[in-house]
């Protein structure tokens, strides 16, 4: 069986994903917001080059798609922003883990936003899936005394954000440059300001690692927003987890986050919750007459 280009830049997309925490480590000792504000700096200088190396896509027409659909690109702009801040301070304060159970519960979180804002109609198993995951994420919230907002928010930022990419008329390039340069001044501005009143200077290794950690942020994004112009929902919610498993793998075998039993238990809900919920996706359909 061929495997089509889009299914390899999305498999591309979520394991980068899921190798994420190694590259932040790296730059531990930085605060996250500096680490985002060079993100977006050099995620927008990546997309503006491969924008400008692009034979069939043009400058002028693709500001033009930023007038005519602002705010759906300003949303993304923003979901996506948030999203790598959160994630950059979840893996360098060690919390590795519970960005895993993010990516995990992201499926489930797509479950309940077609529900509740698209109306759409969920089967049984869809329902079951979607109750059992939520019993883990509660489990969680009981034993820990407190919300697990970080996976809370990544969930429901990535999960908006894949909606909003599936439904906007303009392309995967586009958009995430587009998104970018949304961000890009209040990042060069917040950059320059956060460095003035640090008393600690980067070293050169720094520097370099910053910059890498714009292309590496942006590569996988760009490979999500082209495979989500071609790969159906349902398949693309079965490859996603490939980044949330290697992630708790190296959250807790690479860098020692622990798993007490409970909260053990409380994980295994929510894998639980996800195995029925690719069940009910892999089912066959019924024929129709």
């Amino acid at each position: 069986m061929k495997i089509s280009k889009g299914y390899l830049q999305a498999l591309g997309a979520y394991f980068a994903w899921g190798i994420f925490p190694i590259y932040w480590k790296l730059l531990s000792h930085l605060s996250s917001y500096e680490i985002f504000f060079h993100r977006v700096i050099w995620g927008f200088a990546f997309f503006a080059i491969i924008l400008f190396l692009s034979r069939n896509i043009k400058i002028t027409e693709t500001l033009r798609l930023l007038k005519n659909h602002f705010l759906v690109i300003l949303a993304m702009a923003l979901l996506i922003g948030s999203n790598w801040y959160i994630y950059v301070y979840a893996v360098n304060s060690g919390h590795i883990l519970e960005g895993s159970l993010a990516y995990f519960m992201t499926p489930i979180v797509n479950i309940v936003i077609g529900a509740v804002i698209f109306k759409e109609r969920l089967s049984t198993g869809m329902k079951i899936a979607a109750s059992v995951a939520g019993l883990g994420v509660l489990l969680l919230i009981v034993l820990n005394g407190t919300i697990p907002w970080i996976a809370l928010w990544l969930a429901f930022t990535f999960s908006t954000y894949g909606v909003l990419k599936k439904r906007t008329k303009v392309g995967g390039l586009e958009s995430s440059f587009l998104e970018n340069l949304i961000l890009i001044a209040p990042a060069i501005f917040a950059a320059f300001f956060w460095r003035a009143n640090q008393t600690a200077e980067l070293l050169p290794f720094d520097y370099i690692l910053l910059v890498g950690g714009g292309i590496v942020s942006a590569i996988p994004i760009l490979l999500f927003s082209l495979s989500m112009r071609v790969v159906p929902l349902n398949h693309s919610g079965v490859m996603q987890f490939i980044g949330p498993t290697l992630q708790f793998f190296i959250g807790h075998y690479m860098y020692g986050e622990p798993v007490s039993s409970g909260r053990l238990i409380a994980f295994c809900f929510v894998w639980t919750g996800v195995a029925l919920y690719i069940r009910e996706l892999l089912k066959p359909k019924p024929a129709i007459a």
